[in-house]
């Protein structure tokens, strides 16, 4: 039997640490697949189109007739609808893996959290800066009204996101973790919206002040928040177990994320293309 995930003020510090750069993680590579999603797109319509950390950069003007329907739909709903699925891959791992360690508990949770965030929190920044999902309601000449409509749904399904996150929360940590069932503030403050905090700040100076990838990722505060008031499930359907105390393993995972996140932000700016040209 795995010991006790206590709330000794040490094992308090390593959980936090871990889900801080299980956070880092999360944002930088799905900011990472984001771009390269973009890119395998672009590249299929013969769209000239570099990725850095201020983004993704098209060479092919708009007013280019490479700028079909079909490719502004696609390369502009690919990145939402890849990460859409990619957290509901995340949400069920989070459900239905029994045991996990500490690690990998804070790794699903981030992952799924940046995931959602980039799918929703993408739908609702371009939306309101008229950008990507602006474009492809005019290609398709759908109107400002379902324009406004798509915002609206996409914050609803952020909310809902949450909802179904704080449950899973609620299932997977340890009862020292809770009161009356629900997440105790101090354990919701240090382990969750700390490392939030400072993953945002940090993701906004190392993207060369990127607003509008900030702002997405800044749309994981409403999945965070749920969980201070989700009513906690009054069975475990799922069967999962609370992670055991902070060990070896969970250093060297730790470790090995600190290490890709290092390498991710390497790649990404010194420029990335297709053909991959940061491999010469």
């Amino acid at each position: 039997m795995p010991k006790r995930n206590s709330l000794k003020p040490v094992n308090l510090a390593l959980n936090f640490f871990s889900s801080l750069i299980a956070g880092a993680f999360g944002f930088w590579f799905i900011y990472l697949m984001q771009g390269l999603v973009t890119l395998y797109f672009s590249y299929d319509f013969d769209i000239s189109a570099k990725f850095t950390v201020d983004g993704v950069h098209f060479g092919t003007p708009f007013t280019s007739p490479l700028w079909t329907k079909d490719a502004i739909v696609t390369v502009f709903l690919a990145p939402p609808i890849f990460f859409f699925f990619s957290g509901l891959l995340f949400l069920f791992l989070l459900a239905f893996i029994k045991k996990k360690s500490s690690s990998l508990l804070f790794f699903l949770l981030w992952m799924a959290i940046a995931s959602n965030s980039a799918a929703f929190g993408t739908m609702i920044e371009e939306g309101v800066a008229h950008s990507g999902l602006y474009r492809v309601t005019e290609a398709l000449n759908l109107g400002l009204v379902l324009l406004v409509i798509s915002v609206s749904v996409s914050i609803y399904f952020l909310y809902l996101t949450g909802v179904i996150t704080g449950k899973l929360i609620l299932l997977n940590i340890d009862d020292s973790w809770k009161n009356n069932g629900g997440i105790k503030t101090e354990v919701f403050i240090i382990l969750l919206l700390l490392p939030f905090l400072i993953n945002l700040i940090l993701f906004l100076i190392y993207a060369n002040l990127n607003i509008a990838q900030t702002i997405i990722f800044s749309m994981s505060f409403i999945i965070l928040f749920p969980v201070l008031w989700v009513v906690p499930p009054k069975k475990n359907n799922f069967n999962t177990e609370p992670p055991g105390k902070f060990n070896f393993l969970d250093g060297i995972t730790v470790l090995l994320l600190s290490i890709l996140v290092i390498l991710i932000y390497i790649s990404i700016n010194h420029g990335i293309e297709l053909p991959l040209t940061f491999l010469r």
